[in-house]
This record gives C-alpha cells, sequence and structure tokens, in this order.
C-alpha cells in the first residue's frame, strides 16, 4: 500500500490457511470467493485489482472479469459468503502490522471481517464473514502483496 492506498494488481493471502484469492476465468456474478493452495506459477487467476475510493474504503476485482467482491442479495451474518458481483461493494482494509502487509478486511455496514474456510468436498476455501470480536488472530488476518 503506498501513502494513498491502494491501486493496483495484488496477491491476497490468508495467515492463518496460507490459501490465496483466487478467480478463474469461469467465476460468474453470485459465485463465493474462494481461496486454493499456493500454485506453482502465480498467474493472473491470483491477482486482483485492489482501489482506494476513499481513506481506507477500497475495492477488490477480478481480473479474469469485471466483477467485484461483495455480499450479495443474502443477508448479511457470521459466515455468509462474500461474492463475487455487478456492481461495487466497498470494504474497509485495516493495516495490523505497517510495513509488513498484514490486513483485516472488514464489511463497512456491520463489524464482520473476511476469513477462509473448508468447502465442504471441495479442495479449496470459501470466503466468509465473521464477527469482529476476535479481528486480530490470523484467521481474520490477510497477506495484501504488491504484484511484481
Amino acid at each position: 500500500m503506498n501513502k494513498s492506498g491502494f491501486s493496483g494488481k495484488y496477491h491476497i493471502q490468508n495467515i492463518q490457511s496460507g490459501y490465496f484469492l483466487h478467480a478463474d476465468k469461469n467465476i460468474h456474478s453470485g459465485d463465493t470467493l474462494t481461496t486454493t493452495p499456493a500454485p506453482t506459477t502465480f498467474d493472473e487467476s491470483y491477482a486482483f485489482y485492489i482501489e482506494t475510493v476513499s481513506g481506507s474504503l477500497a475495492t477488490f476485482t477480478s481480473l479474469n472479469k469485471t466483477l467485484v467482491a461483495g455480499v450479495g442479495r443474502g443477508p448479511i451474518v457470521q459466515n455468509a459468503p462474500i461474492v463475487w458481483e455487478w456492481g461495487q461493494q466497498l470494504f474497509q482494509i485495516i493495516s495490523l502490522a505497517p510495513g509488513k502487509g498484514v490486513y483485516n478486511i472488514r464489511m463497512t455496514s456491520v463489524d464482520f471481517y473476511w476469513y477462509d474456510n473448508t468447502a465442504a468436498g471441495q479442495p479449496y476455501r470459501a470466503v466468509l464473514l465473521r464477527e469482529g470480536k476476535n479481528q486480530n488472530s490470523d484467521q481474520t488476518n490477510w497477506y495484501i502483496t504488491p504484484v511484481s
């Protein structure tokens, strides 16, 4: 992150699972965001545009389609999935370890944070929301690193 916020392509990795946010060319509006183990080679499906809109508020956009991360039409509750959708959803990016690229990604309307968890019968993990009372745990902490 530069002094004015995020602007560009980034890799996003959950600290607890070690998995990376991933979106291939087959994503559609309404699909849940997923994380996967580190690939042998990082391609565009592991890179995401993060754009600061104001202060610590930013959008997350897939490079493969112009879909943004959002909460969809479902209720915003504990364990609700983060999905790809059309439009613009803002999330708050909170720096936890300046200079180390460690952040929380938080809803703007409620005290819920991104985390990833196993998806039944799948080799990947789903990105979900959880309450913020323990937001400084590795489960809700993410590395956000610029793509070089």
